[in-house]
């Protein structure tokens, strides 16, 4: 069994998610806050909703202890392919990624930005933003071997960070392999104004009751 794939309590970025309506793992990308005081987790929309929008979230798997998260329509935007599930009573949360650590406040990101990020499956990887766009921001492993493992399935969700600075920067939402291998994603300043979010301050850890 990989760390990633442990029960984690508080909740933080960089551990498995499963959502038994996608039938699927993904990866919990950061712990965002309501204008209400709410927690929410934040990952793809792939990851967190089922058809119809369902998604009861478990960390790490479906089991009746595990549920952490609820998903809201108000907050799910499958045309972005971003979404945030409410932590549920008693469940607690730190803006902290595993393997990372303390994540500061989000930043734009800008071509040249080495950042690194925390799946599920690859685990702790990191590469260098080359282009960015209105809705999409790529990212390739500049001056790593050819056969770098950038991100694979069931990372989607995780959040890249500036490798200097711990500012997250993009969600995660999917790369390849061939024939390059890249990763992509949305600036994360850009899906926390769609989800009505914002970042969970570092050093605020969180009981939901």
């Amino acid at each position: 069994m990989r760390n990633h794939d442990l029960a984690y309590r508080p909740l933080r970025g960089g551990v498995r998610i499963f959502n038994p309506a996608v039938n699927q793992p993904g990866t919990l990308g950061f712990v965002a806050a309501g204008d209400d005081g709410s927690r929410w987790i934040v990952s793809c929309h792939h990851v967190l909703c089922g058809p119809g929008g369902v998604g009861r979230i478990y960390q790490p798997i479906d089991e009746r202890e595990n549920l952490v998260a609820v998903t809201d329509a108000a907050r799910a935007r499958g045309d972005l392919d971003c979404a945030a599930a409410r932590v549920v009573d008693g469940v607690t949360v730190v803006a902290e990624v595993l393997g990372i650590g303390p994540l500061a406040m989000p930043v734009p990101p800008e071509a040249g930005m080495p950042v690194v990020k925390s799946g599920a499956v690859t685990g702790v990887t990191e590469g260098t933003i080359v282009e960015v766009r209105p809705g999409r921001v790529e990212i390739e492993p500049v001056g790593l071997p050819e056969d770098y493992e950038l991100s694979a399935e069931g990372d989607s969700g995780a959040v890249w960070v500036a490798k200097r600075t711990l500012a997250p920067v993009v969600l995660h939402q999917g790369g390849s392999a061939q024939p390059r291998s890249f990763a992509y994603g949305m600036a994360v300043l850009d899906v926390l104004a769609a989800l009505n979010l914002s970042m969970l301050p570092v050093a605020r850890l969180a009981a939901v009751t």
